[in-house]
């Protein structure tokens, strides 16, 4: 069932390859593109690489295209973004050996003209003892503060945080596995480019202060499971990272502070929002309001995408408006992408899998089942 104030389309017909966590981005020339990974699995096959497509001014998707594929690598989690001076970025990450803690963050870095591309990888060296400080400090924190409301086990618990303090020990587990999901904030030539990892489970921010000619690396962001942070920031300069909840009970988004312009934060929290293991993200509207989209059922079927406006910057959140919501059975609607587009619309891009017996099949006898979808709503509706 789809919401009848939302202009839902796929992108490109239901295929039988698995679709996944899209984002896109509307350039300065009010062109909007999306990108995706394909493929046979995600960092289990070596056939997934990145795709894209943009939408053209009679309003219709083009045919998607690769952007990027290491041949004999998965190629996963792509981001777009443009920065301060019209460049375009794809970030992507290739599993080295078909698990996440083996990411290798990528880039390819368009000229304003979108020609002239540069490839790279993004280096990341986080500081060793400040690193590893932070980990022993906050992880305990975290679980301690989680296991107040959870029926998870304290010894259990207390295992894993030990087995991530052990990683932390080691350099390369410090430095490969960070991999992008939410947009990146960017203010003038600042980018904070949001990282996780799910080797630790937790975060970290990348910095730049000179539109991604140098990186340095922000200290943890630490939570029970806070994974694939979302970026606002406050009226009174405070950044407020929304996380994906991978830890115990209780099943709620995962909220973190950096008083420091994203340097260090604070330990994720829960609050008032559900989540069950499922990707959100977050926007300043052009009005000051804060949206946030997604899952609110809790199960892990994801069944359910939902917007909510927050009128107090995160404090508190109205009722969720639905995107699209059907019975648990019949499919999902996850890993949402959200902008608002300079003329004041909101555009949603996520996954859209089918579900149940009558799933139509291609002439190979293959299921027709997953596409990336685009929901369009007027600024004004809201």
């Amino acid at each position: 069932m789809e919401n009848p104030n939302f202009d839902i389309e796929p992108i490109f017909p239901y295929d039988h390859l698995h679709n996944h966590s899209s984002c896109i981005i509307e350039t300065a020339d009010n062109v909007l593109t999306v990108c995706w990974y394909r493929g046979t699995g995600e960092r289990t096959a070596d056939d997934v690489c990145i795709m894209g497509s943009h939408r053209t001014p009679a309003g219709q998707w083009t045919t998607p295209e690769i952007q990027a594929n290491t041949p004999g690598f998965p190629d996963t989690n792509p981001i777009l973004m443009q920065d301060n001076e019209r460049r375009q970025w794809l970030f992507y990450g290739t599993q080295l050996d078909n698990h996440w803690e083996s990411t290798l963050l990528k880039y390819q870095r368009s000229d304003s003209s979108l020609r002239n591309v540069t490839t790279g990888i993004l280096h990341l060296k986080p500081d060793d003892d400040a690193f590893i400080e932070a980990v022993d400090r906050l992880l305990p924190e975290a679980y301690r503060t989680a296991l107040a409301e959870s029926v998870e086990s304290a010894s259990k618990t207390t295992e894993y945080i030990e087995r991530q303090k052990e990683r932390a020990q080691h350099k390369l587990s410090r430095r490969l596995g960070w991999m992008a999901r939410c947009h990146a904030l960017i203010e003038g030539s600042n980018i904070f480019l949001p990282l996780y990892s799910d080797g630790f489970d937790f975060s970290l921010i990348a910095l730049s202060d000179d539109s991604g000619e140098t990186w340095r690396c922000s200290l943890p962001l630490v939570g029970p499971g806070a994974i694939q942070p979302t970026l606002l920031r406050r009226h009174n300069g405070v950044l407020v990272a929304y996380c994906r909840n991978n830890g115990p009970e209780p099943k709620k988004i995962l909220v973190s502070e950096s008083l420091d312009d994203g340097f260090s934060w604070s330990v994720a929290q829960p609050c008032s929002l559900p989540n069950y293991g499922s990707s959100v993200e977050g926007i300043v509207l052009q009005d000051g309001r804060w949206l946030l989209c997604y899952n609110d059922d809790l199960g892990t079927n994801r069944c359910s995408l939902v917007i909510a406006l927050s009128e107090d910057e995160g404090e508190t959140w109205g009722e969720p408006l639905f995107v699209e919501r059907v019975p648990e059975t019949e499919g999902s609607f996850h890993y949402p992408s959200v902008i608002q587009a300079q003329n004041s619309d909101i555009h949603i891009t996520y996954t859209c899998t089918r579900g149940g017996p009558a799933i139509p099949k291609d002439d190979q006898g293959r299921p027709l089942w997953e596409t990336i979808k685009h929901a369009r709503i007027s600024g004004t509706l809201l």
